[in-house]
């Protein structure tokens, strides 16, 4: 990072401000054109008129985590960066909460306020049991409590003890 020179007038100024020139060029961009694409379909900015739920972009972050890290780079509907889609789901997630339209539905501990994993559950094995339709397990689960938790830190499905 440039040190400040020491006869710049509005350096100290500008120090106190968003350092917006830290953000990466490339990455913006590609994020732009996926915002581009939600815009032509959704109309832009459609998240601040409309209330949306925060799971509708969880479940679509982690959809183009799922495909990026299983080794496919770009989107086949879009043709765009899976890791653009991440980016632009989670600047509407932030947006939207800022701006009041986001419904909070993500599934909270009642004493903590933060999702937790069960003590006594285990990593899964891999099994052909487990589910892989991220959107199946959030849709089934809504309301009765999912039967696999998602840990973002190590990114490892954790079964329930009483499941088989």
């Amino acid at each position: 990072m440039s040190t400040q020179h020491p006869n710049d007038p509005k350096g100290a100024v500008g120090a106190t401000k968003c350092p917006l020139h830290l953000l990466p060029p490339d990455a913006l961009r590609e994020t732009a054109w996926v915002h581009k694409l939600g815009a032509e379909k959704y109309g832009p900015f459609n998240w601040r008129t409309h209330h949306v739920n925060a799971t509708t972009y969880v479940a679509a972050i982690m959809r183009h985590l799922m495909a990026w890290s299983e080794g496919e780079d770009l989107d086949p509907e879009s043709g765009r960066s899976h890791l653009a889609h991440i980016a632009a789901s989670a600047n509407i997630l932030m947006d939207a909460q800022k701006h009041g339209s986001l419904i909070d539905d993500r599934v909270k501990s009642e004493t903590t306020g933060e999702r937790q994993i069960p003590s006594d559950a285990t990593p899964h094995d891999g099994s052909p049991s487990c589910p892989t339709d991220i959107e199946n397990i959030v849709e089934n689960n809504i309301g009765t409590g999912p039967a696999l938790y998602f840990d973002w830190a190590k990114v490892t499905w954790w079964r329930l003890a009483d499941e088989p």
